[in-house]
């Protein structure tokens, strides 16, 4: 290795040689990073596997405690958080919010059946235009089956995703107001 570089040395510490070095160090760490960046979106996708009710009931009564619940981000904020970047970088910008503890003070507009048990909650925050899509189980809120539009709903979730129509949020708790 060393009789190589005393003999190239004049071509290998010349501007070629240093640009030939430069681009191959590049290309290993473009290679690299794309591993890491794959392994780690791979890590952040879990999907929680489908529960039967009663698993659903005694998952549901362990809720993290209200201090990890924030009315912050707002789905107003959201949106305009990812509305201000570069159309190429809102889908990676909607992924971070996935994820995260919510207590939102929603007015419901829709109420419509997913699955079994599951109802979705189409909802409207104040100063937000957007829907924000809310699941939950009517064996576990059955009052949902008789409340009327336009009733007041405290929801503390997780959000689960963050769509064209507004954010995506799985129930842990509602308060009817």
């Amino acid at each position: 290795m060393l009789e190589f570089i005393k003999n190239n040395k004049e071509w290998l510490f010349s501007g070629a040689g240093i640009s030939i070095l430069t681009a191959l160090f590049l290309i290993v760490r473009h290679i690299f990073a794309k591993k890491t960046k794959s392994t780690t979106s791979k890590e952040l996708q879990i999907h929680e596997p489908k529960r039967t009710n009663d698993e659903k009931t005694s998952k549901d009564n362990v809720l993290p405690s209200s201090s990890e619940y924030s009315a912050h981000p707002s789905p107003g904020e959201i949106a305009q958080s990812i509305s201000d970047l570069p159309p190429f970088q809102q889908n990676t910008a909607k992924e971070n919010y996935i994820g995260i503890n919510i207590c939102w003070d929603l007015t419901l507009s829709l109420v419509y059946s997913k699955e079994e048990d599951i109802v979705s909650l189409m909802c409207q925050s104040k100063g937000y235009s957007r829907y924000v899509g809310v699941e939950i189980s009517l064996n576990r809120y059955p009052q949902i089956k008789v409340i009327h539009k336009d009733q007041r709903l405290i929801v503390y979730g997780e959000i689960k995703d963050i769509e064209s129509s507004g954010p995506q949020v799985i129930a842990h708790k509602i308060e009817f107001k």
